[in-house]
């Protein structure tokens, strides 16, 4: 119950913070910034998805979550896993330049702006941060210590805020987003590390821990595929039908929308 209440408390928080700095830099952006932020996303999330083992999933069911051999392991495939999804992300944003420029992509569409393929290499540059992120929190989740975690995702989510509204101040317009997502993630990892107890962060590789990992979430594989498709798959279609302008609204709106949701929720 206790566990209960505070996440439930820090999620509330959260998403308000959230719901706040979108307000904030609402003023202080041009919508096209959010239809590139949110068209990124989708992207990042659609792979983050496509590739989801359950690696946190697996410490806080298994017998042997507490185990440093296991965490190792489970450290080293999240290494692995968020290396592949950013040289995805990379390549992705390499083809994406010649394409535009061959008109491959819709015109006025949000994939037909030049700035995307920056924003998607701050994505894989976040991704890759984030690959080396402790197992801690997992951990934290699995005995209901809830608290350090929260600390954790508040604050690097008010540092995050700090560093965008600091760089749209400064005149990086659109860039503010994306520097404010790389900014996030590399603030959780170093929080891991640095506010969070737990055994020492290592890469190992064991066969017997890997083989239970791989089949308890090689199931999550098929569910986060078609769970993506039914809350995502708008941001593709809209975002090769609408104009930029018109999606970057529609982004705008989704978020105000999702965050009072799940709250209710």
């Amino acid at each position: 119950m206790k566990g209960g209440v505070v996440a439930l408390g820090g999620f509330g928080a959260a998403q308000g913070i959230r719901l706040a700095s979108n307000l904030l830099m609402t003023r202080l952006l041009a919508p096209d910034a959010f239809g590139l932020m949110g068209i990124t996303l989708a992207i990042q999330i659609w792979l983050n998805m496509i590739s989801d083992v359950g690696l946190d999933a697996s410490i806080i069911r298994s017998k042997n979550g507490e185990e440093p051999t296991f965490l190792a392991t489970a450290r080293t495939m999240q290494l692995a896993r968020n290396s592949l999804i950013a040289i995805c992300l990379v390549i992705g944003a390499i083809a994406l330049d010649p394409m535009q420029k061959a008109g491959m992509v819709k015109e006025g569409s949000v994939f037909n702006d030049p700035r995307l393929p920056e924003f998607i290499l701050c994505a894989a540059l976040s991704v890759f941060i984030n690959g080396f992120n402790a197992m801690r929190i997992a951990l934290h989740n699995r005995s209901l210590n809830l608290i350090p975690v929260i600390r954790l995702e508040l604050g690097s989510q008010i540092i995050s805020i700090a560093a965008m509204t600091a760089a749209a101040v400064y005149g990086m317009g659109a860039y503010s987003l994306a520097f404010g997502a790389v900014v996030s993630a590399a603030t959780k990892c170093a929080g891991s590390f640095w506010f969070l107890k737990g055994p020492p962060a290592r890469f190992e590789f064991h066969r017997e821990h890997f083989d239970e990992i791989f089949n308890y979430g090689k199931w999550l594989l098929i569910a986060s595929t078609f769970g993506y498709l039914a809350t995502r798959g708008d941001q593709f279609i809209f975002g090769w039908l609408l104009t930029i302008d018109s999606f970057s609204f529609y982004s705008i709106a989704t978020i105000w929308i999702v965050a009072c949701r799940t709250i209710v929720e």
